[in-house]
């Protein structure tokens, strides 16, 4: 699997960064906190110094432009609690063309659109269970949640 590097900008390795949690019923705080965590530190690594939070389930629920590091999951885990679509994520960033780097923090249990509907953003999806995915996605790079 290919995966496309994210577009140089001034300010960083990476324009506009996108970390979208998942707040289904399914989501535990506990994995959501260390995943969050994980996101904002590989997001820090590619020069980002903030990002836009999407609080999702079967919508987006919440966004939040912030400073990396300052959003706290309990506020994003106020909403929610629906089953999990991905879709919506992938709309939002249709309409957002300077978004280089979307950071899907999920226990995966949904399905994962077959190709990318937004090939010009680089899509991590950095999964809190690490056992819902016979096979990885189709597109992007999966990442399972390290357990500390």
């Amino acid at each position: 699997m290919k995966i496309k590097t994210a577009p140089r900008s001034k300010a960083g390795l990476v324009g506009k960064v996108f970390i979208a949690v998942d707040v289904s019923g399914s989501a535990r705080r506990e994995q959501l906190v260390q995943a969050v965590k994980q996101a904002e530190t590989i997001a820090r690594a590619l020069g980002a110094t903030q990002a836009t939070y999407l609080a999702f389930d079967h919508r987006i629920e919440s966004q939040e432009r912030a400073k990396l590091g300052t959003v706290r999951v309990e506020d994003l885990m106020e909403h929610g609690g629906g089953g999990t679509d991905f879709r919506p994520l992938f709309a939002m960033l249709a309409d957002c063309p300077s978004t280089s780097l979307m950071i899907v923090v999920s226990d995966m249990l949904a399905s994962v659109p077959v190709v990318n509907p937004v090939p010009r953003t680089t899509i991590i999806w950095l999964d809190t269970e690490g056992d819902h995915l016979p096979t990885p996605p189709p597109f992007g790079l999966l990442l399972k949640l390290s357990r500390s």
